[in-house]
C-alpha cells in the first residue's frame, strides 16, 4: 500500500457561503474560464439539470438550465479547454449501482443566465459491472476522462482516452486506497485535475488527497497521495483546483452553501 503523508502547510478558510437558496445540495464544482475568481456548481439527484455560477461573495452571478440534459444523479464536473472553453457535468451517481450506463454532458461555458444545449453527449459502460461513483475528472493535457469509484475501502479508477461521443466502455486502470479507519473517510465524493496538470485532488467526505501526475503515462492513480486537511463541513462532496492550480476550493451540501478554500503553498 502507498504511504499517505499529512501536508501540513495547508491552511483552510471559508471563503463565502452561496446565499441563493436553490444551491441546496452542492455535488460538483468547477472554476469558470470565462470569468477569473468565479465557479460553477450544481445540485445532487432530484433536482433540474440547472447549474449555478457563483463568485467569491456568495452571490449567483449565472444560472443555467441545461437543455438536452436529465439529472438522474448529478454528481461531479470539470471545466475543459478545447476549440472553446467547455464545462463536463457527470451524471454518475448510481447508489444501488444497478445503471446499465452513466453519462457526461459536454457544453459549451455559458456568459450568463438563460438556457444552453448540450454539445456533446457520452456515454460509458463500467467493463466489470455497475458502480457507483461521484468523481469524474478530465485530463487537460490528454484529454482523457476519469471516474473513481465510490467505495468504503479500494476505490476502482476508470477512464476513457480520446473520449468521443456517443457509447463507450470505460477501462479500469487501476485503484487507489484513501482515508483511515474513521467511518465515510474512504468514500471519494469528488475528484479534479490542477489546469496546469501537474496533480490530481480526490476528496472524502473528511479529507482530501493530492496524487502528482507523471509526464510520462500520466499515471497518477500509481503516487503516492498527500493528505489535505480540509475544513470540517455537513457533508462535503465538491472540491476543484482554482484557475491558477494554487488553491483548493469545496463546496458542502446545506444551505446557505458553505465555500471553503484551501491555500496549496505552491
Amino acid at each position: 500500500m502507498l504511504s499517505v503523508l499529512v501536508l501540513l502547510n495547508a491552511e483552510h478558510t471559508l471563503l463565502t457561503k452561496i446565499s441563493d437558496r436553490d444551491v441546496a445540495e452542492s455535488s460538483g464544482i468547477a472554476a469558470s474560464a470565462l470569468e477569473p475568481g468565479q465557479f460553477w456548481t450544481h445540485n445532487d439527484s432530484g433536482s433540474k439539470p440547472i447549474l449555478y455560477r457563483f463568485d467569491t461573495d456568495g452571490k449567483v452571478t449565472a444560472k443555467v438550465q441545461v437543455r438536452g440534459a436529465s439529472a438522474v444523479d448529478w454528481e461531479d464536473m470539470a471545466s475543459g479547454r478545447g476549440a472553446a472553453n467547455i464545462l463536463f457535468v457527470a451524471d454518475i451517481g448510481d447508489n444501488a449501482a444497478k445503471r446499465k450506463s452513466v453519462v457526461i454532458y459536454a457544453l459549451p461555458e455559458p456568459k450568463k443566465s438563460g438556457t444552453v444545449d448540450v454539445g456533446a453527449r457520452y456515454e460509458l459502460v463500467y467493463p466489470d459491472g455497475a458502480r457507483n461513483a461521484e468523481s469524474f475528472g478530465v485530463d487537460p493535457v490528454t484529454g482523457t476522462f476519469f471516474i473513481v469509484e465510490k467505495a468504503n475501502g479500494v476505490s476502482g479508477v476508470y477512464a476513457l482516452a480520446d473520449p468521443k461521443p456517443g457509447k463507450s466502455t470505460l477501462r479500469r486502470m487501476g485503484s487507489i486506497t484513501v482515508g483511515s479507519m474513521i467511518p465515510f473517510s474512504k468514500l471519494t465524493t469528488g475528484m479534479a485535475f490542477a489546469p496546469n496538470g501537474k496533480q490530481v485532488v480526490v476528496r472524502t467526505y473528511l479529507g482530501a488527497f493530492l496524487f502528482d501526475v507523471p509526464k510520462k503515462g500520466r499515471e497518477w492513480w500509481r503516487s503516492a497521495p498527500v493528505r489535505v486537511n480540509l475544513r470540517a463541513e455537513r457533508q462535503g462532496e465538491a472540491i476543484c483546483f482554482s484557475r491558477d492550480s494554487r488553491w483548493l476550493v469545496t463546496t458542502s451540501e446545506g444551505s446557505p452553501c458553505e465555500v471553503s478554500r484551501i491555500e496549496l503553498g505552491k
